[in-house]
């Protein structure tokens, strides 16, 4: 079944222009993907039903995004680098699955609950913020969910290949890394709505001088300093006291 999805979405990622743009420049990504594999060994933990409702709750927090991701961008935006950073939804998304990894046990259990619904709306604002196609247009954002699930549940059929103990193992290293990287990523971003410091203007320039003797610009005409060099007066009339 996980085969027949894989090329299905394949098939349709060949066969989209726009899909065939979008996968490898923007899905294809350490912090859009890791979060989704530590979904997948988060699935490991429970059994069949509550497994799939686990991806319902996913699939409800993408839903929520979708819906209401206006609101949710605004809110998102005060916090410092949002806007230039796709408002951190991607540290969002690692910080809250990568959280619930590392207790592991009961602990896990009880926290990917909610870990679920917020990195599924992380995941779906992420795709949302990527979509390079028209306004109104679902076709990359029912892909991107598409993808996201056959990653979830590819992770999930592998880490119940035996011997199980490994999958709780690789589930709290990612978990780390899943910290790490939101950290280091929010950290990062953290000056990112700084304004800018202006641009102290040029310094202004005289043009040089029209009469280098008299040592004045070509914009002011020659100021009378002593009354001898030119023999007429402000207002016009000759004085021959003045005269050469």
């Amino acid at each position: 079944m996980l085969a027949a999805g894989g090329l299905a979405l394949g098939a349709a990622v060949l066969i989209s222009d726009l899909l065939a743009y979008w996968v490898p420049r923007s899905w294809l990504s350490a912090p859009l993907l890791l979060p989704l594999a530590g979904l997948g060994l988060g699935l490991s933990r429970f059994c069949a039903m509550p497994a799939a409702g686990l991806l319902l709750v996913w699939l409800a927090g993408a839903a929520a995004a979708v819906l209401w991701r206006v609101p949710i961008m605004d809110r998102l935006a005060e916090l410092p680098g949002a806007v230039s950073h796709d408002f951190l939804t991607l540290p969002i998304a690692a910080l809250a699955i990568g959280g619930t990894l590392v207790p592991g046990g009961r602990a896990t259990r009880i926290a990917l609950w909610p870990a679920a619904l917020i990195g599924g709306g992380a995941y779906a604002m992420t795709v949302k913020l990527s979509d390079p196609g028209d306004i109104g247009d679902p076709t990359v954002l029912l892909a991107g969910l598409g993808l996201g699930l056959w990653v979830a549940l590819t992770l999930n059929v592998a880490a119940r290949i035996p011997p199980a103990r490994w999958a709780e193992t690789a589930s709290r290293i990612l978990g780390s890394w899943l910290i790490a990287i939101g950290l280091i990523y929010g950290s990062l971003a953290l000056p990112g709505n700084r304004p800018a410091q202006p641009t102290p203007p040029p310094e202004r320039t005289l043009p040089p001088p029209r009469f280098p003797d008299f040592g004045e610009t070509g914009d002011a005409p020659p100021a009378d300093v002593d009354g001898s060099r030119f023999p007429f007066q402000s207002d016009g009339a000759f004085n021959p006291e003045r005269a050469p």
